[in-house]
């Protein structure tokens, strides 16, 4: 509907072990979020691949960006950057905090990159099954 490009790269075969509905929680929060932030005709990038011992996963969107004062701030329960949205517009600011318990629960981490007016990219790292 807004004209937003999806493109993926998902390396066949990975694996990691733990509760897959709450990891597919977490890629849900981080597809939402990026939807959500992706500006009109912009792109969305999601990539998962195997990084040594661990298996990263990227979701990638161009937009507004999240500002170098937030970035650490973002994973707090109840954050937003933007004390203007409202709950129909913005949610109630868990989500992250909830991708992050997820994460570390798993034994792995999630971060966030951005370049304002460009990108965000948030990584979440997860340890890979021995295969």
């Amino acid at each position: 509907e807004s004209g937003i490009q999806l493109q993926y790269d998902l390396e066949p075969g990975l694996i990691s072990y733990g509760n897959s509905e709450q990891i597919k929680q977490v890629v849900m929060i981080l597809l939402d979020n990026a939807v959500k932030y992706t500006n009109p005709k912009g792109s969305l990038q999601l990539t998962l691949q195997r990084h040594y011992n661990n298996l990263l996963l990227h979701v990638t969107n161009t937009g507004e960006g999240i500002p170098e004062e937030h970035i650490t701030k973002i994973f707090d329960r109840f954050y937003r950057t933007d004390k203007s949205r409202t709950r129909q517009s913005g949610g109630y600011g868990l989500g992250l905090a909830i991708a992050k318990a997820i994460v570390e629960q798993h034994k792995g981490r999630i971060w966030a990159k951005s370049i304002p007016n460009e990108y965000t990219t948030f990584t979440v790292e997860l340890p890979a099954a021995n295969t």
